[in-house]
């Protein structure tokens, strides 16, 4: 099946006074295909944020291409970027920072249809109603504030707005992080929901395995602005490879899941702009040799869908580890 998105070699670097540079994203691939949902997870500063603004195009990729459809979005203009925004649609993580507390629900709700133009009033309406209807929100909601309503609320408003213009593509970045734990479960049993009946894709941003296990099909793993394993959520979760990927797990599931020994890591994440040479996660992993300060790994095949960035466990002896 054609790729929706397909993310090829992006990167994000910042240049600090210093002068050194702060590579947040640094040459990552991807593909979602249509009515897929990939989760992408990793420790907070690990780039996922970075991810979803720059594959929206919502900052500049300092390298690489983001391919919508077949078309590489950097080449867009203005107008042409604008017009794309009806398929492509990001839900923030906190829905109280990301609604204008003097707009009522209906007028944020209707703000994609204003921006874009040749609506009539009653369509808009009419739409904001319809929107209300699928995210679970009363009617009489429409003209409440948001300091009216409940972190859970709030956030299903955001999520009507992205899906006002009917988007193919949803990126979806820790949205449900900032809610109780019962509110969490019903957002994204909604979303899995909007998914299947709208035929949506999904990048869905999370630091919690749990979550992206419920809603996802295929899961990538960061660390320090690489992806370093990628895979369907089943395989990876029932048989990690990465060291970093089995310490995560490790912290959500029993131990010594899938046969695995619980890794023990040491250590803080590393400083984006001082990263170590070789592999960055080598300064913390159990399983570090004299070579993983030598050679800094590329992602590579372990079965025809599970990629893993570790010589370590990828050569053919690694499986008596």
């Amino acid at each position: 099946m054609t790729a929706l998105v397909t993310v090829q070699g992006l990167a994000k670097r910042y240049p600090l006074a210093s002068g050194r540079v702060v590579a947040a994203v640094d040459g990552i691939d991807f593909s979602i295909a249509p009515g897929e949902a990939l989760g992408l997870v990793g420790e907070s500063g690990c780039g996922k944020s970075t991810v979803a603004r720059l594959v929206l195009r919502l900052i500049e990729a300092s390298a690489g291409q983001v391919q919508f459809d077949g078309q590489d979005i950097a080449d867009l203009s203005t107008r042409q970027l604008r017009d794309l925004r009806r398929q492509m649609q990001i839900v923030f993580q906190n829905p109280h920072a990301a609604l204008n507390p003097r707009r009522t629900v209906h007028a944020s709700i209707a703000e994609p249809l204003v921006v874009q133009g040749g609506w009539a009033q009653a369509a808009v309406t009419a739409r904001v109603e319809h929107l209300m209807a699928q995210v679970g929100l009363p009617e009489g909601f429409q003209w409440r504030f948001p300091h009216e309503l409940s972190g859970g609320q709030k956030q299903r408003v955001c999520i009507a707005r992205a899906l006002a213009l009917e988007p193919r593509f949803l990126v979806l970045d820790e949205p449900t992080s900032a809610l109780d734990v019962s509110v969490q479960a019903q957002i994204l049993e909604m979303l899995a929901e909007l998914r299947q009946r709208l035929g949506l894709s999904y990048l869905f941003i999370s630091h919690n395995l749990a979550v992206v296990r419920a809603v996802c099909e295929r899961v990538a793993v960061m660390y320090l602005g690489r992806i370093v394993e990628e895979g369907p959520v089943d395989v990876v979760f029932a048989n990690p490879r990465h060291p970093y990927t089995r310490a995560l797990l490790a912290a959500v599931l029993p131990p010594r899941a899938a046969g695995m020994p619980t890794p023990a890591v040491a250590g803080d994440i590393a400083d984006a702009s001082r990263l170590p040479t070789g592999c960055r996660f080598a300064p913390r992993c159990p399983l570090v040799r004299p070579s993983c300060q030598e050679h800094d790994p590329v992602l590579a095949d372990v079965t025809p869908v599970h990629r893993v960035a570790c010589p370590v466990v990828t050569e053919p002896n690694a499986r008596s580890r």
